[in-house]
């Protein structure tokens, strides 16, 4: 290892006088000449932890004084970084010169991975960038002060302490639509919140995920700022809410890239300039299509995998909206993501790669399968057959290619593989569909204007309330192959074995 501590060095120390030893707190400098003398390793550590402490309760003096004496700020200020750098200079004397064993350790806490080491343990945790605690708050005080809040968190405790841990578990929540500018319908501004309910479960599950349509974009703005305001509130509060702990992935649905709705624009005004159009290389940076979590993607796709190995299980993250940026006029694109639904053939193939796997496999996308959930024009849902083919041959196992309608692409599958299911959004309304081996499941919008499933009530009577939203948890149980989709808001808990 590059950082392993080496005893090799014989030769005394002949380290230079870099700081001003009369500036050593004496308490500190008592036991760093401890550090140097004592011969046994219960003295040294001893003396050790004692001057951390001493460190800690040093700085907390200086700048007590200093807020106390607000006419002498500036004269405070200057003690408390002096004595600061005095405290880390001598601590990391001490554990440069102590030949106890708990050395090598405090030397390594100093260091970041592939990053200079500090002068002192301290020095380092004090230049953390830590994250608020987003989840051991009190879920009704004012960090949830957005859009009101979390509407019932009394219910949503209890609702997370139901979470099995010991099973794999994703929360997905779609289809948020979170609108500020259009009066369309009623409380649409109320999305952002919806990404609290999902953001507060956080630290009980594997990963969370926003299956797309995060924005309404009021059918297409025609000024684009409105659309980047909305996306950047979006990924701001999901990303700002989110530790280092549990991978927070967003895909694309056909509202987030500002495209004109029919709905909204005339037929002569229909297709967006280009200039209005939320690019990808935006939507890289603002939904962080980087890796930060260890995932695989292609280059920087909106398209990617991540792996959890202690439950056998790879999470694959589709774009549904893997649109061409090719214009034949130079005014618009050829395709929108109103208009056509594409999984570019590069993304095709990286996914017959990314299935030559002996893990369960679990796939989102906002977008259905053509002919699974839903039936649109094929010469709009381009490479979805492919798609479609490419699983159920992955189910079966082998060898072989599959034709679309741009191209083919070949396949190596060793055994049969283990599909858990595709996840979906984009229709509204709950449904599944078993179809050749393959579980098609689509969860309805968290938005509260609309859902499209049979019978339904409509959600804005529910506004202020908990089934104002919709999120599922997936539990998935590899060792009896069996999913548990459990709802928080409107709607119910389904099951279904793979």
């Amino acid at each position: 290892m590059a950082n392993q501590v080496d005893y090799r060095d014989t030769t005394p120390n002949n380290f230079p006088q870099d700081y001003d030893p009369t500036k050593v707190d004496s308490r500190v400098k008592l036991r760093s000449d401890s550090i140097k003398h004592k011969q046994k390793g219960v003295d040294t550590r001893e003396a050790m932890y004692q001057a951390l402490e001493i460190g800690s309760v040093t700085a907390n003096e200086a700048k007590e004084t200093a807020v106390d004496t607000a006419s002498r700020q500036d004269e405070s200020e200057k003690k408390v970084q002096d004595t600061s750098d005095n405290v880390n200079n001598v601590l990391a004397e001490i554990t440069k010169n102590s030949g106890d064993t708990a050395a090598p350790e405090v030397i390594a806490a100093r260091k970041p991975d592939g990053k200079p080491a500090f002068k002192s343990l301290g020095e380092r945790l004090n230049n953390m960038p830590f994250i608020e605690d987003f989840n051991n708050k009190d879920i009704d005080n004012d960090y949830y002060d957005i859009q009101g809040g979390i509407v019932a968190p009394t219910d949503l405790k209890a609702f997370k302490d139901s979470i099995d841990g010991s099973k794999f578990n994703v929360v997905l929540q779609t289809d948020i639509h979170y609108e500020l500018f259009s009066n369309w319908k009623p409380h649409m501004d109320s999305g952002l919140r919806h990404t609290l309910n999902a953001m507060y479960l956080q630290d009980k599950v594997n990963a969370v995920l926003f299956n797309g349509d995060n924005i309404n974009n009021g059918g297409g703005y025609d000024d684009k700022s409105k659309a980047i305001k909305l996306i950047d509130d979006f990924s701001t509060t999901v990303l700002g809410l989110a530790s280092s702990k549990t991978p927070v992935f967003i895909n694309k649905g056909n509202h987030d890239n500002n495209y004109r709705d029919s709905t909204v624009w005339d037929s002569s005004q229909l297709k967006t300039p280009i200039d209005d159009v939320i690019s990808n290389a935006e939507f890289a940076n603002w939904f962080k299509y980087n890796g930060r979590y260890g995932e695989i993607r292609n280059g920087n796709s909106a398209y990617y995998y991540k792996d959890f190995d202690e439950h056998n299980i790879r999470l694959i993250g589709l774009d549904s909206y893997d649109l061409p940026e090719k214009s034949s006029d130079g005014v618009t694109f050829d395709f929108d993501g109103r208009h056509a639904s594409i999984f570019g053939i590069r993304q095709v193939e990286w996914l017959a790669k990314a299935l030559e796997t002996d893990k369960h496999v679990l796939i989102t996308t906002h977008n259905p399968i053509n002919h699974t959930l839903g039936d649109w024009d094929d010469s709009k849902m381009i490479n979805h057959d492919l798609i479609k083919r490419l699983l159920e041959a992955f189910v079966i196992g082998g060898k072989g290619s599959v034709e679309g309608d741009i191209g083919s692409v070949n396949y190596n599958f060793e055994n049969p593989g283990n599909l858990i299911g595709v996840f979906t959004g984009h229709l509204h309304k709950d449904s599944m569909q078993l179809m050749n081996g393959v579980n098609y499941v689509q969860t309805t919008c968290a938005a509260v204007y609309a859902d499209f499933s049979e019978g339904h009530d409509d959600r804005a009577n529910f506004y202020g309330t908990d089934k104002e939203d919709v999120l599922d948890v997936i539990e998935v149980d590899t060792s009896n192959r069996s999913v548990n989709l459990k709802r928080w808001g409107y709607g119910d808990n389904r099951e279904f074995n793979y």
